[in-house]
């Protein structure tokens, strides 16, 4: 059976090919909304304008040539006192507005692990803060449409049993080109998410990680994440990660850290997926958007069978 085409459009396999992606990553694509999926009448799968994936795959290329040429590392490191400064240089870039650089060099002095930056060549082009705070104080700021000052007196110390819940404050990358930011925004999250399950082997018990912003990007960084959206007395969007339901994989890995620390045994990992050969997809049709691709498993070989277009094939 020939294959079928669209003028105008990629099948998901050419889409895939086009990309050098695989199926997960297609699909992380099209949630994030870099590719839509149309679906042509009389069809049940959907098709990828030319264009869009034409247009990704540039961008994909150029990504990768950078990373490539990038000569100094990307460090994910914690903020001292001593970078306050720089780090309130950064702040105002990112968000318009200058913090107060003596009071941020009180809470890393009060609790050295609430501040982490990124370095390239020894320049700052991202930050974040995780201030572990009462819920009262959250709840106060989440109340009010401006934050009030934060105070050492405010910023708690990480106890080994100690419930903590972590604010996320500044949160952020140098504005640059999109794929700088992407790099860095991607250390950034990466060692966020490592240093909380750092926390849960030091057995730091974290109940909630919250917080809010005005901005498009932060909005999708959080959503990025994994966080929750909740209901928002201000012009500020909440968000919330709570701990005990959280199914992030991230922080499914905190509390099996945190179970180890505590001498208790560690809650059940989800499975992982059944694993089937790199070929998922459908030679003839380009089949892929729905589980219908399906392989039977007889001793080592496979058998394919597509149930959009028939096409079968040992391998």
């Amino acid at each position: 059976m020939p294959r079928t085409t669209f003028e105008g459009y990629y099948t998901p396999a050419q889409t895939l090919e086009k990309l050098g992606i695989n199926r997960k990553q297609l699909e992380n694509y099209v949630n994030q909304g870099k590719l839509h999926r149309v679906t042509p009448p009389g069809r049940t799968h959907g098709v990828f304008a030319k264009d869009e994936v034409d247009d990704l795959a540039h961008e994909l290329k150029a990504f990768i040539a950078i990373s490539a040429a990038q000569k100094e590392p990307i460090r994910f490191v914690k903020g001292t006192p001593d970078d306050m400064e720089e780090c309130a240089v950064l702040v105002k870039n990112i968000f318009g507005v200058r913090p107060n650089i003596e009071r941020r060099r009180t809470w890393v002095e009060k609790n050295p692990d609430c501040c982490y930056i990124v370095k390239v060549s020894d320049k700052i082009v991202g930050l974040v803060f995780m201030l572990p705070l009462t819920n009262e104080k959250i709840q106060e700021i989440w109340n009010l449409e401006h934050s009030p000052p934060l105070y050492a007196d405010d910023i708690q110390t990480f106890e080994p049993g100690k419930p903590a819940h972590l604010y996320i404050l500044s949160m952020g990358v140098q504005p640059s080109s999109t794929l700088n930011r992407r790099l860095w925004g991607s250390r950034l999250i990466a060692g966020l998410m490592r240093t909380i399950i750092e926390l849960g082997i030091r057995g730091i018990v974290i109940e909630d990680i919250l917080a809010r912003s005005e901005y498009p990007d932060g909005i999708e960084l959080m959503k990025h994440i994994g966080f929750t959206e909740v209901p928002s007395a201000t012009q500020q969007r909440n968000f919330i990660i709570r701990v005990a339901e959280s199914g992030i994989p991230q922080v499914l890995e905190y509390k099996v850290a945190l179970a180890r620390s505590q001498g208790k045994q560690p809650p059940p990992m989800p499975k992982a997926p059944k694993k089937y050969p790199a070929r998922t997809i459908c030679p003839e049709c380009g089949d892929l958007d729905n589980p219908t691709f399906t392989f039977e498993r007889i001793g080592k070989s496979h058998h394919y069978h597509c149930s959009n277009c028939g096409y079968e094939a040992e391998q």
